[in-house]
C-alpha cells in the first residue's frame, strides 16, 4: 500500500518519522533524519543531519570508522484516490572511509520517470565498488559499472552494517527485530513492492 496524503508533507512526514525510529534505534540515537525541500513542494529531499559538517553518519565498524551517507529523493505526485501518493524517484547509499570523499561502496536507485530522457540506459537499481575486475588484458570499472541489484531498503544496509561489518546498535540485541518490523512495516504501509 503506498503513502496517501490530502497534502504533499503528509505523505512525506510518515515515511521521514518511519526512517528516523529505524535509524535512531540501530545506528545513532544523535542523528537527525531531515527532509529538504519547500514546505508546500512536491519534491523533498530526505538525509542525515549530524550537528556536524558533515552530512555523514560516523560508524566505528571491524573495518575502522566508516561514514555512511544516506540520501533521498522523494516525490509526491497527484493521485486520484487522495490528493498525494509518495514515490521514491532516487536514492543514495553510501559507504566511504572516514573523512573521505569518494564512496567504497554505493548502492543507487534512479526511477525510470527520472531519467526518461537524458540517454541513461543503466539499470536503475545498481551497485557500485570501487574496485576493478581484470579479465586478461581488459577490466571492468565498478566504481563506474552499474551492478544490478533488488530494491534495497535502508534496513538492509543497517543490517549490512551491523551484522558484516559489526557497528554496535544502539538498541543491543534487538536490531534484528527492529529491522524485520521495518522491512514489514515498509512492505505492508508504504510501497506495493515486495522482495
Amino acid at each position: 500500500m503506498p503513502i496517501l496524503g490530502g497534502k504533499p508533507w503528509e505523505c512525506f512526514e510518515p515515511f521521514r518519522e518511519h526512517i528516523a525510529k529505524i535509524v535512531g534505534a540501530t545506528l545513532s540515537r544523535r542523528v537527525q533524519v531531515r527532509l529538504e525541500g519547500p514546505r508546500g513542494g512536491d519534491t523533498v529531499y530526505m538525509r542525515f543531519e549530524t550537528g556536524e559538517t558533515r552530512s555523514t553518519l560516523r560508524l566505528n565498524t571491524i573495518l575502522g570508522p566508516i561514514d555512511f551517507y544516506l540520501r533521498q529523493e522523494l516525490l509526491a505526485e497527484p493521485h486520484t484516490l487522495r490528493g498525494y501518493r509518495l514515490r521514491t524517484r532516487r536514492y543514495w547509499y553510501h559507504l566511504l572511509q572516514a573523512d573521505e570523499i569518494k564512496p567504497f561502496l554505493r548502492w543507487e536507485y534512479v526511477s525510470r520517470e527520472h531519467e526518461q530522457g537524458r540517454g541513461t540506459l543503466h539499470c536503475r537499481n545498481h551497485l557500485h565498488f570501487s574496485q576493478q575486475i581484470q579479465f586478461g588484458e581488459s577490466a571492468i570499472d565498478l566504481h563506474h559499472a552499474h551492478v544490478p541489484t533488488g530494491w534495497v531498503t535502508i534496513e538492509e544496509v543497517i543490517r549490512f552494517l551491523i551484522h558484516e561489518l559489526e557497528a554496535v546498535p544502539p538498541c543491543g540485541d534487538r536490531w534484528d527485530k527492529v529491522l524485520t518490523t521495518g522491512d514489514d512495516r515498509f512492505y505492508q504501509e508504504f510501497t506495493s513492492k515486495r522482495d
